[in-house]
Parts: structure tokens; sequence; C-alpha cells
């Protein structure tokens, strides 16, 4: 939602690919990112959302992964970033969330008659949409 409605955002494509990186062990693994983001100015980020508690408390665990992701991307152009909700959960966030039904309704026209016929259905006080 806040991909569609952000400005610098050419296109978006969730879970876009599959790209296979070592484990801490040496073995090859699978890891598919959450989504790719074109820039309109041509730059590409390839995001990973985590919950901060992951990203903070379990560095650790995920920092080596997240390493050679990086380091594959920059090899293909791309830059790779993690998204925690301190960056998603944002008063932007809120104001997408409010308005983003109507913004996917561009003409209420129709909607609108059905509903004032059905408003005058149920007595003389329906609300008149012109």
């Amino acid at each position: 939602m806040l991909l569609e409605h952000a400005p610098e955002v050419e296109k978006y494509k969730p879970q876009p690919l599959t790209i296979t990186i070592k484990s801490e062990n040496g073995i090859n693994k699978n890891y598919t990112p959450d989504v790719l983001i074109y820039l309109k100015n041509d730059s590409k980020l390839l995001v990973e959302v985590k919950p901060l508690e992951i990203v903070s408390k379990q560095y650790e665990k995920h920092g080596l992964k997240w390493k050679e992701i990086e380091k594959w991307c920059k090899e293909k152009g791309l830059t790779f970033k993690i998204l925690t909700e301190n960056e998603i959960r944002t008063p932007r966030l809120a104001n997408v969330w409010f308005t983003y039904g109507a913004s996917l309704n561009r003409n209420n026209a129709k909607y609108m008659k059905i509903l004032n016929k059905f408003l005058k259905s149920k007595g003389k006080n329906g609300y008149e949409y012109n």
C-alpha cells in the first residue's frame, strides 16, 4: 500500500525472485526477498521486511545471510535494504490506509446511485449525490 502511493516508486514486484547464497556452514540456500522496488531515478531496491526484534536481537543468526544478499545485490546493481516496523508503521502509513479505498475509486458516481436508491427505499430522508 505504501509503495502504491510513494511518488518515487515506478513499480514493484512482491517476492520477485529466488537467489542462492552460501549459509554459515557453506551450504547453498535459497532466499526469496519480500519485494523488488523500481525507483523513478532508475535505481532498484531489494527489500526484506523483518521485525525490529529480529534485526536487533538476532543479527548474529541472520547477519551473514544478509551480508551475502548485499554482496549479490551489489554484483547485480541493486541495493539491499532491511525494513522494520519503525520504517513502515509511520504517520504516512496511517494516512495512506485512511485514504486507500477512496484512491482506488476514481469515480464513485455508480456507487452513489446505488446507495441513493437504497436510502430512498428506506424513507424520505435519502441523501442526494450529484
